[in-house]
């Protein structure tokens, strides 16, 4: 499973918002992992899909993985990407507060994100994360200035 090593200062900047702004942090947190899991899924490359597709949300720490997406040679890339974005609105949609967990079963997923010896990474979840804590950022500053 992939880990993030970023997601203390993603922690940081939705705690600042509910401070700062008044808004309920649930509310935040659903709308940036949907940032996260759309960005993530944009960030990814597709060869035959199957890293794409197997983005899986939860609200329980072990994602059921019943299956590895199966995928093909020329996989058509933006089907891929807006069937994974709709798993994982819906996924989201259902978000009623607390841990959300993000994860991928692909098994050469840990690869494409950071890379190896002689690859290097293609960090979608890292750069999805710091997306995020950046939009959040931004709104909390903006939030704060109408405020003032």
């Amino acid at each position: 499973m992939l880990e993030v090593t970023n997601t203390m200062q993603f922690q940081k900047a939705l705690e600042d918002f509910a401070k700062k702004t008044r808004r309920a942090p649930e509310v935040m947190a659903a709308q940036a992992m949907l940032t996260i899991s759309r960005q993530t899924i944009l960030f990814t490359r597709v060869d035959t899909g199957r890293l794409a597709q197997a983005w899986q949300i939860s609200e329980t720490p072990q994602p059921s993985f019943s299956a590895v997406p199966t995928g093909q040679s020329g996989a058509n890339e933006s089907e891929v990407k807006n069937r994974a974005t709709s798993a994982a609105t819906s996924a989201i949609g259902k978000y009623q507060g607390g841990v959300i967990w993000f994860a991928n079963s692909a098994e050469y997923a840990t690869h494409r994100e950071y890379g190896t010896a002689s690859t290097p990474g293609d960090y979608m979840l890292t750069r999805s994360v710091q997306f995020a804590t950046d939009r959040i950022n931004e709104i909390t500053k903006a939030a704060q200035n109408e405020l003032s």
